[in-house]
C-alpha cells in the first residue's frame, strides 16, 4: 500500500467517526442515497456520469 492510500482511509475513518457522514452509508441503497442529495440532506453523492442524468 502507498501512504496516500493509507492517509485517505484514515481521513475517511475520522469523518465517519466523528459524525460528518451518513452512519449508515454501507447500506444506504442508491436511490435513498440520490433522494438524500435530491433533498438537501447529503451535500455529496458519490456515483457515476451515469446518474448525472436523473440528478
Amino acid at each position: 500500500m502507498f501512504d496516500e492510500y493509507i492517509d485517505t482511509l484514515d481521513y475517511l475513518k475520522e469523518l465517519h467517526e466523528n459524525g460528518y457522514m451518513n452512519q449508515d452509508f454501507p447500506v444506504t441503497s442508491k436511490p435513498d442515497q440520490q433522494a438524500l442529495l435530491k433533498n438537501g440532506t447529503a451535500g455529496m453523492y458519490v456515483g457515476s456520469m451515469g446518474d448525472v442524468v436523473s440528478l
